[in-house]
């Protein structure tokens, strides 16, 4: 594996839980 595939990876993944993160706030916000 690429040293860039890596950081691509891992840069997805944090997207990944920055997106899952807002998105539990926004619906503990419609909820609360």
């Amino acid at each position: 594996m690429h040293e860039h595939d890596v950081v691509y990876s891992n840069s997805r993944q944090r997207w990944g839980r920055t997106q899952a993160t807002s998105k539990a706030r926004g619906h503990a916000h419609l909820w609360w």
